[in-house]
């Protein structure tokens, strides 16, 4: 997989995007058909696209698989990005996780009916 770094980047943008838009289009035309809130599932499915290191992290979790894949992520022009971002990144590699706060307030509700927690993505 690979990564172009920007002056503007950040350590989010090398593990999602959040359509932000989509979703706030979709809310707005639920509303007036009377349908409720997406589960987390359904918005991570939807409006969650995750990006090189996100996708790297993701293989290397087994979420019920029976093994997890390796994966080489280049990140090039690293020298172009802010300063915070090369730490940022080893931080979240080092973890091996990362959290996705749009999931966070729908995961409340999927909770109570014992779906998995998939705001915070951990390799295991």
């Amino acid at each position: 997989m690979f990564f172009a770094t920007r002056t503007d980047s950040t350590a989010t943008d090398l593990l999602y995007r959040y359509d932000s838009l989509a979703h706030f289009h979709k809310v707005n035309i639920d509303r007036g058909e009377g349908c409720g809130e997406l589960k987390a599932s359904e918005v991570e499915e939807h409006y969650i696209h995750y990006e090189a290191l996100g996708k790297a992290i993701l293989n290397s979790t087994s979420f019920g698989a029976e093994s997890s894949l390796r994966t080489v992520v280049l990140i090039d022009e690293i020298d172009k990005a802010p300063r915070d971002l090369p730490n940022d990144i080893l931080s979240t590699i080092e973890r091996m996780e990362f959290e996705v706060p749009e999931l966070k307030s729908a995961q409340h509700d999927d909770s109570a009916k014992g779906e998995r927690p998939i705001w915070k993505k951990k390799a295991t």
